[in-house]
């Protein structure tokens, strides 16, 4: 039996998260495990408000921390309530260490880390991807599957491949951890050239030898342009909701400053679920 992680913020609890987590594990058969990631520096008011505004600092600080201690036990209610009616394996961590370090240690011994493409744990509105999701997919030793925050069956998976070993491994990864999503979806391989290169795929007779033993009815679709554009291009004027499959995530700190990774730009302007896995 695989285990599978939810990363999930009892402040706000991502339904997406919880409903797209449960359907893969009743799915895949797997042991489902909703991470709480209660950090203790972590909280759903505004410390500094608190302190420059309120008459009694320590007193609406300890009611505030009561309230927060509430929604969060609200939220594992309910994620075990769901897990309980959907009739799956599940567990619930709490943890209150630092969000980053327990998540690290907790995908060493997990096959699949699920978490909304929305999570940032912080009050403070971000980007998508947010700083926390770019770490926890760079860091995580396990795959990743980003969602959005509201559920749909998936109906297609796009394979995204580049000629690179870690676009194969991600589709070995992918193959391997949820292989009834596999064989019950149309796969089909993406592949984007630059203008003036080939319009074959990049070592075509050995991608196509390994995609057929994996995905026998997969078809293939070779674009030309800006990898970037065209696939985004591509999977906007898809009818309902495809899985992209993208690896290679981990890069050094200073090259974020200076390029967005694929990853990057697909959870920012689509609304797709992203899995990524890398070495």
């Amino acid at each position: 039996m695989k285990k599978y992680l939810a990363v999930l913020d009892g402040f706000h609890l991502a339904e997406g998260t919880v409903e797209y987590a449960i359907a893969l594990a009743k799915l895949e058969n797997a042991h489902l495990v909703g991470v709480f990631l209660d950090e203790r520096v972590y909280r759903s008011y505004d410390m500094y408000k608190v302190i420059m505004q309120a008459a009694d600092v320590d007193r609406t600080i300890e009611n505030l921390d009561k309230l927060d201690d509430l929604k969060r036990e609200e939220a594992a209610r309910r994620f075990q309530s769901a897990c309980e009616k959907a009739g799956i394996s599940f567990s619930i961590h709490h943890d209150r260490q630092v969000a980053e370090k327990i998540i690290r240690e907790e995908s060493v011994y997990a096959d699949l880390l699920l978490i909304g493409k929305q999570e940032s744990f912080s009050i403070v509105q971000q980007e998508i991807p947010s700083a926390f999701l770019q770490n926890l997919m760079a860091g995580s030793f396990c795959p990743v599957l980003v969602v959005p925050p509201v559920y749909s069956l998936i109906d297609k998976i796009f394979l995204l491949y580049d000629g690179k070993p870690s676009s194969v491994f991600a589709t070995k990864m992918f193959h391997y951890l949820l292989p009834v999503l596999a064989a019950s979806k149309a796969i089909e391989v993406l592949t984007v050239q630059l203008p003036g290169n080939s319009t074959h795929l990049p070592n075509n007779k050995l991608i196509r030898e390994f995609i057929d033993r994996h995905f026998p009815k997969a078809g293939y679709s070779i674009l030309t342009g800006n990898p970037a554009d065209q696939i985004k291009g591509y999977v906007r004027n898809q009818a309902g909701n495809e899985l992209l499959v993208t690896g290679a995530y981990r890069r050094t700190d200073l090259s974020r400053w200076f390029t967005s990774s694929m990853a990057d730009m697909l959870l920012h302007d689509l609304t797709n679920p992203v899995f990524i896995a890398h070495h």
